[in-house]
């Protein structure tokens, strides 16, 4: 039962830094109006947003399709949707400042 809570938190933490790396980001673009925060994003999103909802996408994924033969599917898949998620936060939330 402890590996439940212990991935619990870690998925919690996960999550609470993705979401608190967009909003930083987001408050920068709309306190400059310039290019940096969107560099940095490409840059350190790698990271805090790509790697990070791959992780989560890879637990969901095994909790609830795994059965010993199919992990590289799990993992495979769980890179496409982080980099779908990746791809979809800077066009709804960034690119539309970029522009003003």
């Amino acid at each position: 039962m402890n590996e439940f809570y212990d991935t619990l938190i870690l998925l919690t933490l996960k999550l609470g830094v993705m979401i608190g790396f967009i909003f930083l980001i987001k408050l920068w673009i709309k306190k400059t109006k310039n290019i940096a925060p969107i560099i940095i994003y490409a840059v350190l999103g790698i990271f805090f947003v790509l790697m990070m909802s791959q992780h989560i996408f890879e637990y969901f994924l095994t909790i609830l399709f795994f059965n010993g033969n199919n992990i590289e599917m799990i993992k495979t898949t769980g890179v496409i949707l982080g980099l779908i998620f990746y791809i979809l936060v800077y066009q709804k939330y960034l690119k539309k400042y970029r522009k003003k």
